[in-house]
């Protein structure tokens, strides 16, 4: 009788998650009632899918700027992530370490949302060295290498919201060596609320990236990624001003 009551239980969650899912993408309404109906079977989901599922909740309500849950999903993810990394029956969907570092990238997201930058930046340096993650085959050290790019960016990223002009050059040199939209995105954000904030001049930095803010429509499909470019233009609108 438990093992039917389990497999129900499972079966439910499994909808449940399915239908969190089909909702990605859609308006943000849409969106919140699915995390909120989803939310309570989390924890039923078979465990293949749980990790998974973590990050789809932190990455949703972090579009929605809902800060408390993304960092209740995310600290959920670490310590899961953790747990699975050793056991061979499980297999998610990525690497275990992903998560893992996904988990901490979006607690320091969430500490840079809320001005906490030096509380930030102990998250953005733990995610930025996970050579120690055990056990990483090639795909868990692919996903390692692409932490360390991220955390230099963010770290930078911290450093132009700080009011680091000396830095700005060194960032664009860095954000060029990328060549990743979504990146130059991100950099181009922080640099120009810096310029904003602190009142110097980066108008070079927008020229030598003109090529690329010229794609960056590109983003609407995706919730996080058209936010960046709203963020991005609001900056620059502020600048003109």
């Amino acid at each position: 009788m438990e093992n039917v009551k389990d497999s129900f239980s499972e079966m439910l969650a499994m909808s449940h998650y399915r239908l969190f899912m089909v909702t990605q993408g859609t308006d943000a309404e849409k969106s919140w009632k699915a995390i909120i109906r989803f939310d309570p079977f989390r924890k039923r989901l078979l465990e293949n899918y749980r990790l998974d599922a973590l990050f789809q909740l932190a990455r949703t309500c972090y579009s929605l700027k809902k800060w408390n849950e993304v960092e209740e999903y995310a600290s959920e993810m670490v310590e899961l992530s953790m747990i699975q990394c050793g056991d061979r029956e499980v297999t998610p969907k990525r690497h275990p370490v992903y998560y893992y570092g996904m988990g901490l990238l979006y607690r320091g997201a969430v500490l840079e949302r809320q001005g906490l930058y030096e509380q930030s930046k102990k998250y953005i340096r733990s995610y930025a060295d996970l050579e120690w993650f055990e056990p990483l085959d090639a795909s868990g050290q692919k996903e390692v290498e692409q932490f360390k790019i991220w955390g230099k960016a963010n770290l930078y990223t911290l450093e132009m919201l700080t009011g680091n002009e000396s830095m700005v050059n060194e960032y664009a040199d860095y954000l060029e060596s990328l060549n990743r939209l979504n990146d130059i995105v991100a950099g181009l954000i922080a640099i120009v609320k810096s310029a904003n904030t602190y009142g110097f001049n980066v108008d070079h930095v927008l020229l030598r990236f003109s090529g690329s803010i010229a794609r960056f429509d590109l983003f609407n499909h995706d919730p996080i990624l058209s936010d960046r470019h709203l963020q991005y233009q609001i900056s620059l609108s502020q600048s003109y001003l």
